[in-house]
Parts: structure tokens; C-alpha cells; sequence
């Protein structure tokens, strides 16, 4: 198995165990993070990323579907499930009170590891599915 795909498995158990310090150690100091409405680079982008899903849907996991490895990058298809119980922070829009609904969302990422840690990390899924899931409209 190639270091990335490690690295990557590892990230997604880590998050699956709500281990942030762990979790954000994977990173490299100047990461870039991407997603709808989100872009960022650097230690405090890992930690909002984190913290915006972890904190609005603390029973979060990911499920893995697919894995494809080509040198460095690391692309992942899965599905994102959570109870959204506490507030979600969403980049580029009002933050979204806990509405208690349960959203299972499908995402990919597409990921590259430079030096042993993840340099770049983009995620991709329709937030307009997930805020239908948890009833608050588009």
C-alpha cells in the first residue's frame, strides 16, 4: 500500500474517532483546504475545518466507498453522516442551528501528501443537499 493511501486511511479513522490532535497532526504546517464556499491554508484551515462538521454533528462518520491512488494523490469516494446537533458554521451563509435531523451526504476528496503529511485536501459534495436533509432550505 503506498504512503498516501496510509496516510489518507489513517485520516479518515482518526476523524471517525474524533481525534482532532491526531487528525491535524496528518497536515503539513502550510496545507491547503478546499470545499463549497471554503478555502484556507495552514494550521488554523485544518482547525475549522475540523471543527465546523465536528462540532454541528458530533456523531459524524465517514464511510469509504472507493480509493483510487495515483503517486501522491489520493482520491476518496464516500459518505458523510452525521446528527447535526450542535450549530453548523457554514462558510458563506448564516450558521444553521441544531435542527437534531440526521443528513448522509455523499463527498469526495481529492488529496495529495507531500513529506508524509497531507499538503492539499479538497472536498467535494452539494450543500444543497445537505441543507434539504436538514430541512433549513437553500
Amino acid at each position: 500500500m503506498s504512503e498516501a493511501r496510509e496516510i489518507l486511511d489513517r485520516a479518515i479513522r482518526l476523524w471517525n474517532d474524533h481525534d482532532n490532535s491526531r487528525w491535524m497532526d496528518l497536515f503539513s504546517d502550510d496545507a491547503t483546504l478546499t470545499a463549497p464556499g471554503f478555502e484556507g491554508a495552514g494550521s488554523e484551515a485544518v482547525r475549522m475545518s475540523y471543527s465546523l462538521w465536528q462540532d454541528a454533528f458530533p456523531d459524524c462518520s465517514a464511510r469509504i466507498n472507493s480509493t483510487y491512488v495515483d503517486g501522491d494523490t489520493v482520491i476518496q469516494q464516500g459518505i458523510f453522516q452525521g446528527t447535526q446537533t450542535g450549530t453548523f458554521n457554514a462558510p458563506e451563509r448564516a450558521p444553521i442551528d441544531a435542527t437534531n435531523k440526521k443528513a448522509s451526504v455523499p463527498f469526495v476528496n481529492i488529496c495529495t501528501v507531500r513529506n508524509g503529511k497531507i499538503n492539499s485536501w479538497a472536498l467535494y459534495f452539494d450543500r444543497a443537499e445537505l441543507v434539504a436533509q436538514l430541512g433549513v432550505g437553500g
